[in-house]
Formats: structure tokens, sequence, C-alpha cells
């Protein structure tokens, strides 16, 4: 690894991070563009906020002395006191986990004994809950209270 990192120089940090996300980022894509398109509004505010907070914390931690990256591993371009491959990496691993997590609310794989109908509001489909999953009813031995 260490070869490597020496001859890519300052595109390792990129490199490796377009090699780690690139895959699950395309797959998700591949696998669910049509989802991920419907929800590209929502799906784009979250993965902003998420990204904006944490690179604002990245900063922070950068200028204060935390941690640092190295400036022969990275191109030198910054974003504020942020390097960019750091705000990358948050955008890329907010991407990652937002799609994710669209991708899997919309499968059965979240509601293996079906206890969640689909209903159809507007354009999109909506989950909900049918009122009988929530019927609870406690049992308790009057004889013994």
């Amino acid at each position: 690894m260490r070869r490597l990192g020496r001859w890519l120089g300052r595109w390792t940090y990129l490199v490796f991070l377009l090699a780690w996300a690139g895959p699950v980022i395309g797959l998700q894509w591949w696998v669910g563009g049509r989802q991920l398109w419907a929800c590209r509004r929502p799906l784009a505010l979250a993965v902003t906020l998420a990204t904006l907070y944490l690179a604002a914390a990245d900063a922070l931690a950068i200028q204060r002395g935390v941690w640092t990256l190295s400036p022969q591993r990275t191109l030198g371009l910054r974003l504020g006191a942020l390097p960019l491959e750091e705000a990358l990496f948050f955008l890329a691993t907010n991407l990652m986990v937002a799609q994710g997590l669209v991708l899997l609310a919309r499968r059965p794989l979240l509601d293996p004994i079906g206890a969640v109908e689909v209903v159809k509001a507007g354009r999109a489909p909506v989950r909900r809950a049918p009122e009988e999953a929530f019927d609870i009813r406690l049992q308790h031995d009057e004889g013994g209270r």
C-alpha cells in the first residue's frame, strides 16, 4: 500500500475514495435508479445537510489540530479550511447511507411478516402499518391481582 501511495502521490486520497465509494454508489443506482430518482429532492436535502454539518465539524477539528491530512497525499485544494477530499468523503458517505435507506425502505426486507401495506397516495406509494398491527391487548389474570 505504501508503494502505491507513493506512486499516486497527491492523488492518493482521491483515488482511494473513488475506489471505495464509486462501486457502491454505482451499484445503488444500477439496482434502484428509478427509486432514487423519484426521491431525488428529499435525498439531496438530507445528503446536503448531513454533509455540511460533518464538513463544518471536520474543518473545526482540522483547524484546532485534532487531526491532520498529509499534504503529500491530498491535492491541496480546499473549501475554506477543509481539504476537498474530506468534503468529497462526507458527500460520498452520506450518499451511500441515504440512498441505501431509500432503497431498503422500499423493499420487503424491512417488513418480513407483511405488517406494512403499500397505499397509493398521489404519485408515489406510501408505506403504512395497518391499524390491526397496533392492536395489542394486555392479558392478565383477574384472580391474581
